[in-house]
């Protein structure tokens, strides 16, 4: 996986920061490495940096809430390692294929799972505005359907956009409802992911107090001024 100058190519660069991303939980940032690192060691022409960025592709869309784009690149995984005679992880590769497909067909019959995947869309695509309503509806149909998981994906995604939105405060009761929900799931990983999603949040907003205090200060001593050159004109008449 290095290059003849013994630096590792950049596809392997991106692979394996997607694979420390997705070890962390934090899906949405593995997605575009593996996705880079998919394409890159395809056109190297490393089966095998393929197979791995397929599996790690298809991981990172299926901690997402997305099972049915991931489908693809782990059945393209299977297919790499029976090429290169890897039973063993073709075996393991078909049954993530299967396990895939079986929670796609389930998902899509639910009725969160459109306004859900509707919602991500357009959170990808940075239409923010038109995103929020999309994920709020797939809140309170994945409520009504007792899906906790997916109530929790849509409350972090719901969370994220009113952060860029740069609306922290709106943010914190969305996260806080996925941290607990992910407490019941026992699901570590999305409580650390939600939890640095949670600081972002709390960051954000005693910034903003910072700022709001110095506009304040700012504008208190305009207005001293203001007063001040009054009273000098005034002594001068």
């Amino acid at each position: 996986m290095s290059s003849s100058s013994g630096t590792p190519p950049e596809w392997a660069v991106e692979l394996h920061m997607a694979q420390q991303a997705l070890q962390r939980g934090a899906s949405d940032e593995a997605l575009p490495r593996f996705e880079k690192a998919v394409s890159g060691a395809r056109k190297a022409r490393s089966i095998e940096g393929e197979m791995t960025a397929c599996a790690g592709l298809a991981m990172a869309l299926f901690g997402l809430g997305r099972p049915q784009p991931a489908v693809t690149p782990a059945r393209r995984a299977a297919e790499l390692a029976e090429q290169m005679g890897q039973k063993a992880e073709a075996t393991l590769f078909r049954a993530l294929v299967q396990r895939l497909e079986q929670d796609g067909g389930e998902q899509a019959k639910s009725p969160w799972f459109a306004a859900l995947t509707a919602g991500q869309a357009r959170l990808e695509k940075g239409d923010i505005e038109a995103a929020l309503p999309e994920l709020q509806q797939a809140i309170t149909l994945a409520q009504a359907a007792d899906a906790r998981g997916a109530e929790a994906t849509a409350c972090s995604l719901v969370a994220q956009s009113y952060l860029a939105l740069q609306q922290p405060q709106d943010a914190l009761p969305p996260v806080r409802r996925a941290i607990a929900l992910a407490h019941e799931l026992g699901q570590a990983d999305a409580i650390e992911t939600f939890g640095k999603l949670e600081q972002a949040a709390l960051t954000a907003i005693e910034r903003l107090g910072k700022l709001d205090g110095m506009l304040d200060e700012v504008t208190e001593a305009a207005e001293q001024a203001a007063a001040d050159l009054e009273d000098v004109g005034d002594d001068t008449d």
